[in-house]
């Protein structure tokens, strides 16, 4: 039985610091786990979930159920903003389906701790179809547009907190499916993981598209002792398909937009003599350990000059954090200390926010190095450790270590978390 992590609960109200670190901190927070729940073999035991608060604006009055994806479209339909076929409009959709669920329904979704029984897992299964296949209408969509961009510090982002909840049903769905039919729960987890690509236009987004594709690695690793062949290459492929690193670019291009348009804010109200969003910012008195740090901020954010300067190089820094995240670890830590260095008096703002921004780092070499493992176990189960030899971890560039188990084996990366190496253990097929 494999213990995985909750997904992210709720983003968190931005303030202070948070501001100019565009949604940093509520990122993390958004980020952190509750106690993890099991993923058990049998039905009842099904998957860990998020808790889901702010609504996606003014919602249709409807007294009934909609029970067709073909019914639910019409009632988000928007004009579409350039060629293509846009997945906001299903995911819309399903919002409104997730929301028809009745509370019964959405804990057995949202704690499965608690045990179900088979009938009601079966009937709740049936009635997310329809949710599933909007999830799938997505998938197959040119593109995705939320309507929000561009961003700044105070942009509402429910569609976060609601696609959690539609990450967290179909989860819940390919854990129901895989003992019978894994090409669909497979499908599924496909599908889920494209809702995470879509929301990766900010580095909120992008976190929680990271803790769908761990928790993804959780059931997959649960179930990887039944796979044949044909299900083993097919989650493989789900896990080469990753676009994790690729929309760390696009996020971190929305938020040196957002910075920009923070220290824009900041200008105008100064110029205006107003005080109340460079107030927001001084507030949190944590942040300052003297008080000479406390007036070297409020100097840099008043003076239109530094308070430029100050911008300029906190947007250099997130573009070039976001290639650095890449790296292997060796070399991020190098770059990571070389960009510190720059940190001095005159950046009193990025000191106090940079910090928080390489905090995003470890989640995300950690789920690199987790997929590798997965994709190596996988092969491994149906070649045997020959195939080891066409892996290197991507955090070290060294190689796997293989270690044989009672009931199979376990994959051990260099690479290490709290002292200890990220460990995967593979069950074989009986």
């Amino acid at each position: 039985m494999v213990s995985m992590p909750a997904p992210p609960r709720t983003r968190q109200t931005l303030v202070a610091a948070a501001l100019v670190a565009a949604g940093v901190i509520g990122a993390l927070l958004l980020m952190r786990e509750k106690p993890a729940a099991s993923l058990g073999a049998k039905r009842s035991k099904l998957v860990a979930a998020s808790r889901m608060q702010p609504e996606l604006g003014p919602r249709p009055q409807q007294a009934e159920m909609i029970s067709s994806p073909q019914a639910a479209e019409q009632l988000w339909r928007e004009a579409p903003t350039r060629s293509g076929v846009d997945a906001s409009n299903s995911y819309k959709n399903a919002f409104v389906l997730f929301d028809r669920l009745s509370e019964e329904e959405k804990k057995m979704l949202r704690e499965p701790r608690a045990e179900v029984d088979e009938e009601k897992a079966a009937a709740l299964f049936e009635k997310i179809r329809a949710i599933m296949e909007l999830l799938r209408e997505a998938a197959k969509a040119d593109y995705c547009e939320w309507g929000q961009a561009p961003y700044s510090f105070d942009t509402p982002m429910p569609q976060i907190t609601k696609a959690q909840d539609l990450g967290k049903l179909a989860l819940w769905a390919a854990a129901y499916q895989f003992p019978t039919d894994p090409a669909a729960a497979l499908t599924a987890l496909a599908d889920r993981a494209q809702l995470g690509h879509h929301l990766a236009d900010t580095l909120i987004g992008v976190l929680v598209q990271t803790s769908f594709e761990r928790s993804a690695h959780e059931l997959l690793l649960q179930h990887a002792g039944s796979f044949d062949p044909a299900t083993a290459t097919q989650a493989r492929e789900i896990l080469k398909g990753s676009k994790l690193d690729d929309d760390l670019a696009r996020a971190f291009v929305s938020e040196a937009a957002m910075v920009g348009a923070i220290g824009k804010q900041l200008a105008a109200e100064r110029e205006k003599g107003g005080t109340e969003m460079l107030s927001m910012i001084l507030a949190p008195t944590e942040h300052a350990k003297d008080q000479a740090t406390a007036k070297r901020l409020y100097e840099s954010i008043s003076d239109p000059v530094r308070l430029a300067a100050e911008v300029a190089f906190i947007q250099e820094y997130q573009r070039a954090l976001a290639a650095a995240l890449k790296l292997p670890e060796a070399e991020y830590q190098a770059w990571r200390q070389s960009m510190e260095g720059k940190l001095n008096g005159d950046h009193p703002l990025a000191q106090m926010i940079v910090p928080t921004i390489n905090s995003v780092q470890p989640r995300l070499q950690q789920t690199r190095v987790e997929r590798t493992l997965l994709s190596a176990g996988l092969e491994v189960m149906q070649g045997g450790p020959a195939q080891l030899a066409r892996y290197r971890d991507p955090a070290t560039g060294q190689a796997l270590l293989y270690v044989p188990t009672p009931t199979g084996f376990e994959l051990r990366s260099t690479y290490q978390v709290k002292g200890k190496p990220v460990t995967m253990s593979f069950s074989q097929r009986k």
